[in-house]
């Protein structure tokens, strides 16, 4: 998600888009690299990717994100009936 969006900004998005729907992980990916930004974006994020490292960070914040998103999956699922 980008900070600047038509409408509502990223920021409001990423919120709503948790209240709702609370398992949903979201990454920046924006121009705005400034502190401000990337601590506003904190709270509402899982990940965060300035468009300067787009070929080296993008990659590996997917990466991270999806493993952290199984890894949470795998902790709440129940063995399989008959599973040791």
């Amino acid at each position: 998600m980008d900070v600047n969006m038509p409408g509502m900004n990223g920021i409001q998005t990423a919120a709503e888009i948790l209240n709702a729907l609370r398992n949903t992980k979201i990454v920046f990916l924006t121009v705005h690299n400034n502190p401000g930004t990337v601590n506003a974006t904190r709270m509402w994020s899982h990940g965060f990717v300035p468009k300067s490292a787009i070929g080296t960070a993008l990659i590996p914040t997917l990466d991270r994100v999806a493993a952290s998103s199984e890894a949470q999956r795998s902790r709440g699922r129940r063995p399989a009936q008959g599973a040791t």
